[in-house]
């Protein structure tokens, strides 16, 4: 099922909700995993591991992990190679919003128009695909990071950018980092940030964060290097409300008339093992 997280094109569908996984599911649970340099040489002229970058790194997960609430917006593009070699570009606007302990709300709209809605408030996750007129609910406890465990790993549909709302994402982002570079100063959306460049095996990200007070992250791109046609995933975060006032009722799901309630559709173990597809 996509639901929010862009897994496949029609979300859920009647009697069954789709567990598939293409680029853009990959890409959201790979923000921690999928590090890499942008030149081999960086590597051999300068620290492996660059106090300045992991300074920054740490700086900016400390510092979501500090919010209790936040709303941010951003602007999603992936890659998706197709069987004759073609690279094809898919796009989405992501709104994602936190109240911690226990408060979620995401949504996703594809320049297709479907768009699909998550809703947890604190005691039912519930996931809306309004293009088909279907949703899904479970009961389910626990606080933000429990419920990005179970949306992952029991529904297969990461939530977008969830590793953004992760207490641990300080500790993730040192799982398994082999290289971490400063590229240099550079400005996003006119926001000045430093240019961050980051290694593990075959795959790449850098991340802009912003500078000064906020170390809030601007802009991400993920490359896949020895994967055929070097897909990319890019995200540029267009507005951050930090400390947000959220109210409860934006959490709590009121199915609009019309909408049918299905099952979810938890992912087949080859599925989980194999990654899925489309």
């Amino acid at each position: 099922m996509e639901a929010i997280v862009a897994a496949g094109p029609s979300g859920p569908q009647r009697n069954r909700m789709v567990s598939g996984v293409d680029m853009r599911r990959i890409a959201m649970g790979v923000l921690i995993c999928v590090l890499a340099a942008p030149t081999a040489s960086w590597a051999q002229e300068g620290k492996a591991l660059d106090p300045a970058a992991l300074a920054i790194l740490h700086r900016m997960a400390d510092h979501l992990r500090s919010l209790t609430s936040f709303r941010l917006e951003a602007q999603v593009e992936y890659d998706a190679l197709q069987r004759d070699g073609q690279t094809i570009e898919f796009g989405s606007t992501r709104e994602v919003a936190v109240r911690r302990p226990d408060r979620i709300r995401a949504e996703a709209s594809d320049r297709s128009g479907a768009r699909r809605s998550l809703y947890y408030d604190g005691r039912r996750v519930t996931v809306l695909d309004q293009a088909n007129g279907v949703y899904a609910s479970a009961e389910q406890t626990g606080d933000v990071d429990a419920i990005l465990r179970y949306s992952e790993q029991q529904l297969g549909m990461p939530i977008p950018l969830g590793e953004l709302l992760s207490s641990e994402l300080g500790k993730q982002l040192d799982r398994n980092l082999v290289f971490a570079a400063l590229v240099g100063a550079e400005a996003i959306d006119g926001v000045r940030c430093d240019h961050l460049a980051l290694r593990n095996g075959d795959r790449g990200i850098q991340l802009w964060v912003q500078q000064g007070e906020m170390p809030l992250l601007r802009r991400i791109s993920i490359t896949w290097e020895q994967a055929p046609g070097r897909p990319q995933f890019r995200a540029r975060i267009t507005k951050w409300e930090p400390s947000a006032r959220l109210p409860d009722s934006l959490f709590v799901f009121e199915p609009p008339e019309g909408v049918e309630r299905i099952r979810f559709h938890a992912p087949s173990a080859a599925g989980a093992a194999t990654g899925g597809g489309r």
